[in-house]
């Protein structure tokens, strides 16, 4: 039987999601994934007659992140997404982030395809992101859970009656979110599920496949299974081909799954079991082996699928013989047009990793073309040396006279140390928006550091007022001297914007173990596009740990603030820039909010604002 990939859900939490606590191993809506299979005798030979292969290949290097795709039936949609953002790196993007979420509804109201079911297929997928286009992460972010009657009273699980629509998209999106950029892909196309021409396309390619099949619970050592399995085969991601007891028994709850095949290993080896979870042995008393396998991106998180996985959590080995057997693939090419800064929005839209002016391709745009009139250079440096201990945190201060907006920073500091993989390095605003600019690495052992380096994540920020340099040294045995620092930069004029300040104060009590949270709006009466944003909260809790923060813009964009941070620590007095958000208009309804997802401690959030820097009003 060959089938695509679609999903229905199991229980579990998506790591994607900001709230989010575990992986688990969510699985496949079946009948959905015989949907435009074609017969695999059709399809053509990818292998040239004379093509050497390597034994084994991979294109890891251009994969984004391993996700999770939560509670919700989408492994489908989430291995296409996964493709779509791998074939966007594979044309020079850095960090593309589509959204699953808008894919899934995507599919079913625009595409028209599986009204009634979480599930999906790799070819339904592809052509939807063709014809229509899929719009950033940023701007539909990904819900972990499904829809249930807290929603809409029709959404009732397992229900005999057909479930409207929006029980499986989570709703629909707004205007602005639909209005949106969109990204696309070409067209997509099938390919032969035999090794060879799996191994063969995505060599001559180097691209990934995506890859829907019959699931065999034992096989991918699966919770659920009525058979024993191998924990240690889950930690290395190992899926083998299943033995008869296992198909038989799996076959009583039909499902599936699909995933992203990324490279292979011909000469793997990995010890058949049994269906007591046993390992096989021949006659000599030697375990019989499994050889030759795929390896493959999942979508059940990093927490315990793959965590032992040579090329990283999330990642996995799947018996190519199971591929063979049960398996349909489907792919597509990279972007055919080229990727362009808008210049003028905020967003890096071609995911270079520069936004608006910082990137090169907008040199020539006249929304970079400053006046030079409305420009001041500056620059400051510290005047004297600093001993950097061991365990300890050192603050050197800079004072900034030139008021305004930083449209460009630089940062240079000069550093002796005996080991410099000890130190991480902060820079902080006179706002209290802080940036990384070293993060400590034990594999970092320079014995100086000297270091200059352009800070984009400062660009908008108020230039006046006392600027700070914090070094913390994480671990002992090591010492070192600062022997200085400075700041140099461009900044525009201080009559050309003003910051204004919005808070509130009542307090709110935080719901425990609520992934819904408790939410807080502030009407902010500014006007004009943002081009500096400061969040500034305080939260009264037992356990930070437990807490995820969201801060929304009026149009529905969401930046996460925190993310479970801290631990066993208790509080939250936070303050930080918000560079995602710059651009966007300032009027409107901000909202916070904040999230408990563990149980057994209780919070309130005390207060919570604003620092917002607009165009000044004309007098």
């Amino acid at each position: 039987i060959l089938l695509v990939g679609g999903c229905t859900g199991e229980e579990s939490i998506s790591v994607s999601d900001p709230l989010s606590s575990h992986d688990e191993q969510s699985l496949s809506d079946w009948e959905t994934l015989f949907a435009d299979v074609p017969d695999p005798k059709t399809l053509p030979d990818e292998l040239k007659a004379d093509q050497p292969l390597p034994s084994q290949f991979d294109v890891v290097d251009t994969q984004s992140p391993v996700k999770s795709q939560g509670s919700r039936g989408v492994c489908s949609i989430f291995s296409t997404v996964a493709l779509m953002e791998h074939l966007y790196i594979q044309r020079g993007a850095v960090a593309p982030d589509f959204s699953e979420h808008f894919l899934q509804w995507s599919v079913k109201a625009e595409l028209g395809r599986f009204v009634h079911t979480s599930g999906s297929n790799g070819s339904a997928n592809l052509t939807a992101i063709h014809r229509f286009g899929v719009v950033e992460e940023r701007v539909q972010p990904y819900q972990s859970s499904p829809w249930s009657t807290y929603h809409d009273e029709r959404c009732i699980k397992d229900s005999e009656e057909k479930r409207p629509m929006i029980c499986f998209t989570n709703g629909e999106p707004t205007e602005e979110v639909i209005n949106a950029e969109r990204f696309k892909l070409p067209p997509s196309r099938w390919v032969s599920s035999s090794r060879r021409n799996l191994k063969s396309f995505i060599h001559e390619n180097q691209t990934g496949i995506v890859v829907g099949m019959t699931f065999f619970y034992q096989s991918w050592n699966h919770r659920k299974s009525k058979l024993p399995t191998n924990a240690e085969y889950g930690r290395q991601g190992y899926v083998l081909y299943p033995n008869d007891e296992d198909k038989e028994k799996s076959l009583e709850k039909r499902a599936g799954h699909s995933i992203l095949i990324v490279g292979w290993d011909d000469d793997l080896e990995v010890p058949i079991v049994d269906a007591e979870g046993k390992q096989v042995l021949d006659e000599q008393g030697e375990p019989v082996t499994e050889k030759g396998f795929f390896l493959f991106k999942n979508s059940w998180g990093t927490i315990k699928f793959g965590t032992a996985n040579p090329f990283g959590a999330g990642y996995g080995w799947l018996s190519m013989r199971y591929v063979e057997e049960y398996g349909s693939a489907v792919t597509a090419r990279p972007p055919s047009e080229e990727l362009v800064e808008r210049c003028d929005d905020g967003f890096d839209n071609n995911f270079d990793g520069q936004t608006d002016c910082d990137d090169t391709l907008c040199t020539a745009s006249a929304a970079c073309q400053l006046d030079p009139t409305l420009e001041l250079n500056f620059e400051v440096q510290s005047g004297e040396s600093i001993e950097l201990e061991d365990l300890s945190e050192v603050v050197s201060e800079l004072e900034v006279v030139n008021a305004g907006n930083i449209e460009q920073l630089t940062v240079s500091l000069d550093i002796e140390h005996t080991f410099t993989g000890d130190l991480q390095i902060d820079l902080e605003s006179p706002s209290g928006a802080r940036v990384n600019l070293i993060a400590s690495d034990r594999e970092m052992n320079l014995g100086e550091l000297k270091l200059s380096k352009e800070v984009a994540e400062m660009r908008g920020e108020w230039a006046a007022g006392t600027w700070r340099l914090i070094i913390k040294d994480h671990f002992a045995e090591d010492h070192g001297i600062l022997n200085g620092w400075s700041l140099s930069g461009v900044i525009s004029e201080t009559d050309l914007s003003e910051v204004q300040n919005f808070e509130l104060s009542s307090e709110v009590r935080i719901p425990d173990h609520d992934s819904g949270g408790v939410s807080s709006t502030i009407d902010v009466t500014a006007t004009g596009a943002v081009s500096s944003i400061t969040a500034w909260l305080r939260i009264r809790h037992s356990y930070r740990g437990d807490l995820i923060v969201r801060l929304l813009h009026p149009n529905g964009t969401s930046v996460t603030l925190l993310n479970r941070e801290g631990r066993n620590e208790s509080d939250v007095d936070l303050k930080v820039s918000v560079p995602e958000l710059i651009g966007l208009q300032a009027e409107g309804e901000w909202t916070l909010v904040v999230s408990d997802l563990g149980e057994g401690d209780e919070g309130v959030l005390e207060a919570w604002g604003l620092d917002l820097v607009t165009p000044r009003e004309e007098e």
